[in-house]
């Protein structure tokens, strides 16, 4: 997996989260209908996720917002039902599998005033 700084990172974990909500309430609305072809419902998350991502990042030094077009392919990519093989689509938890994923990803900056929280690697012994 890709390292991200700190900063990078905590943004996304938050972008995630206002993904999550955001898209929650939106298949609310529309009673869960599912559909990747869905423009209307993509266009007005993305809108709405873009804004909040905006004024995150504003809050992060050295973090920047995902662009609309890498938000509306997140949505793309939940909203498609084969996102979990062989299963039904369900795209709330296809959001929550993707920050799960980005917690576990590698981090190559310090946070600042904070504790450096990187995963550690198991050590080969030379034979």
């Amino acid at each position: 997996m890709k390292t991200i700084t700190h900063a990078q990172k905590k943004l996304m974990i938050k972008y995630f989260e206002v993904l999550e909500n955001e898209l929650g309430h939106a298949l609310e609305k529309g009673a869960g209908d599912v559909q990747t072809d869905n423009a209307s419902l993509i266009e007005t998350v993305s809108a709405h996720v873009h804004e909040q991502a905006v004024g995150i990042a504003a809050q992060i030094p050295d973090a920047s917002a995902p662009s609309m077009q890498q938000i509306r392919k997140n949505l793309e990519t939940v909203l498609d039902p084969t996102f979990f093989a062989g299963r039904k689509g369900d795209p709330i938890r296809a959001v929550r599998a993707l920050k799960k994923a980005l917690l576990e990803q590698l981090e190559y900056t310090r946070p600042k005033g904070g504790v450096w929280n990187q995963l550690q690697r198991p050590h080969r012994k030379s034979p």
